[in-house]
């Protein structure tokens, strides 16, 4: 991974100083400075934005989304498989990591009570079932490539191009 560059987004300009932080701390040659991203501002790359200015033609092997479709308005969701399909290099992925809801799978107790607390933080909040994620990705282009079981109740979900 020492080969890739990577370069770090993020909604909230908190979250931004951390990354920045943490970046210079370890001394990683191979991060670019965080820029802010609304995935909900389309396009990502609009002339004059701080991701424009960093990137004269964008296409990404990896996008790596973790920790967001659940605390985001679901309106994130299609904006962000949209976003991918457009800046996805060929054979690039969208890598999401998060707690979904799955049809056939009975949802933990601990994931039913993180669902109804982020729905009381926020009624535009709360985990999704993978069945409407892999709508919104289908919408934009992209299928479910692999499925992959984490710690805490949590996946990881690579998404690649329909054609790719």
């Amino acid at each position: 991974m020492l080969d890739w560059t990577w370069q770090p987004t993020d909604f909230h300009p908190g979250a931004l100083l951390n990354i920045e932080m943490r970046a210079n701390d370890a001394d990683l040659v191979n991060v670019l400075e965080s820029v802010q991203l609304d995935v909900c501002n389309e396009p990502w790359f609009a002339p004059g934005s701080a991701l424009a200015a960093a990137f004269a033609k964008p296409s990404f092997d990896l996008i790596l989304c973790i920790n967001m479709l659940h605390i985001a308005p679901w309106a994130a969701c299609p904006a962000l498989m949209r976003g991918a399909a457009q800046y996805l290099a060929p054979g690039g992925v969208l890598v999401t990591y998060g707690p979904y809801f799955e049809a056939d799978v009975t949802p933990t107790p601990s994931n039913v009570e993180f669902d109804i607390s982020l729905r009381e933080q926020n009624a535009t909040w709360g985990i999704r079932q993978i069945t409407d994620v892999t709508r919104e990705a289908a919408n934009a282009g992209l299928h479910l490539r692999e499925r992959h079981a984490m710690p805490a109740n949590n996946l990881l979900l690579v998404w690649a191009r329909e054609n790719g």
